[in-house]
């Protein structure tokens, strides 16, 4: 048995390791406002689907300390791809929301549906709740 999950973590390894250079070779020639897995690129996505959020909330959500969160809130109002405005609830409060310019910038996703074509239909209902359970 530790013989079979050695070999298990070796192929994960190889397969997470796979899936990084698949993504880096993918978004090589991708504005990084439109690379969803980086900096403002995340933060846009973010605001896509929730708009009008704080930025306490947006670090939270994201992971990123405020700090660093709003030094890149303040590059992406300098260049007017968001907003802050007053909370009706609390006027000390800033509501951050994408503008026009910043719908207007959409992000890049690379399917790697041509590798799944190789899989029965069976197979990817199989591979998709072992997912699950990880």
């Amino acid at each position: 048995m530790d013989q079979e999950k050695r070999e298990f973590n070796e192929k994960f390894m190889e397969l997470l390791y796979s899936i990084r250079k698949f993504h880096m070779l993918s978004h090589k020639n991708v504005s990084p406002l439109q690379d969803t897995s980086r900096g403002q690129g995340r933060i846009l996505a973010m605001l896509r689907l929730k708009s009008k959020i704080t930025a306490k909330d947006l670090s939270y959500i994201l992971g990123i300390r405020q700090q660093s969160l709003n030094e890149t809130l303040q590059k992406l109002e300098k260049e007017g791809y968001i907003v802050r405005t007053p909370s009706p609830k609390d006027r000390r409060v800033m509501l951050i929301s994408l503008t026009e310019k910043g719908n207007e910038i959409k992000p890049v996703q690379h399917d790697c549906l041509d590798v799944l074509d190789e899989f029965s239909d069976e197979e990817l209902k199989q591979f998709t709740s072992y997912i699950d359970r990880l």
